[in-house]
């Protein structure tokens, strides 16, 4: 972490608030949905998400990202959370004149929300962190390898994907890193990026993946057919025009 960029990040520790042994600070959020082996920014508005963040920092803590289920509920407790989330590094931390914070974080491992405690002036719950199991099974292996031609396929297509993203999802050995990577980088809705999410079987993570990649894909494919279709339309009236004078 960049101690330029951290707020009070020596400060005394003295008052943070307790988090028990199997907690978690959390920061909830409106439009975003977090995966493991991921690097993203975060911009924190509400006040006690920004009491949160600096208690993360002030303590080294990770922070639990969880997407709440209206976007519109200004404090959401348990009910208004999902229960999996991802449990997250914070890489930089801003503090912009306005007085808004901006973070970067990087996903390190997904989590169960059990419990949030009582009393506290931000959310902290007591969580259950998830580890990928190993999935070695023929089928799983023959899903990964066409996932990842699909996830290269479409990052290839994409003008904004990061520079030799490609080349590094065409790398990877790890199913369910797989399956996080091409759901973080894809245009799929919420809904659906939490579906993977929540998604704990590598296999079945894998297959989800694929199915809604797929139909992006076909999708791009025939933008792509119908730009090129009007391209050479457009050029052919073009050429006729120019002969006619």
């Amino acid at each position: 972490m960049n101690k330029q960029d951290t707020k009070e990040e020596t400060a005394d520790k003295g008052d943070l608030v307790p988090v028990p042994e199997d907690g978690l600070i959390i920061l909830p959020v409106r439009n975003f949905v977090a995966f493991p082996g991921t690097v993203f920014p975060l911009a924190v508005g509400r006040g006690t998400s920004a009491a949160a963040v600096e208690q993360a920092i002030r303590g080294e803590r990770p922070i639990g990202i969880v997407l709440q289920r209206d976007p519109e509920e200004e404090a959401p407790g348990a009910d208004g959370l999902h229960k999996i989330g991802c449990v997250a590094d914070i890489l930089r931390y801003v503090a912009s004149p306005e007085g808004g914070n901006h973070l970067i974080c990087r996903g390190t491992g997904r989590f169960r929300l059990n419990e949030l405690l009582k009393g506290t002036p931000f959310l902290i719950a007591r969580i259950e962190r998830i580890k990928d199991a190993r999935d070695k099974r023929p089928e799983t292996e023959a899903r990964f390898l066409y996932l990842r031609e699909l996830a290269v396929e479409l990052l290839e297509m994409l003008p904004d994907a990061p520079a030799g993203l490609a080349e590094s999802v065409g790398n990877l050995t790890d199913p369910g890193h797989l399956a996080d990577l091409a759901a973080a980088y894809s245009d799929f809705s919420l809904e659906d990026r939490q579906g993977i999410l929540e998604t704990l079987d590598i296999g079945a993570r894998i297959e989800k993946t694929t199915d809604l990649l797929a139909r992006r894909l076909e999708v791009l494919r025939i933008t792509k057919e119908i730009g090129e279709q009007a391209r050479e339309a457009f050029d052919t009236r073009h050429r006729e025009a120019c002969l006619l004078y």
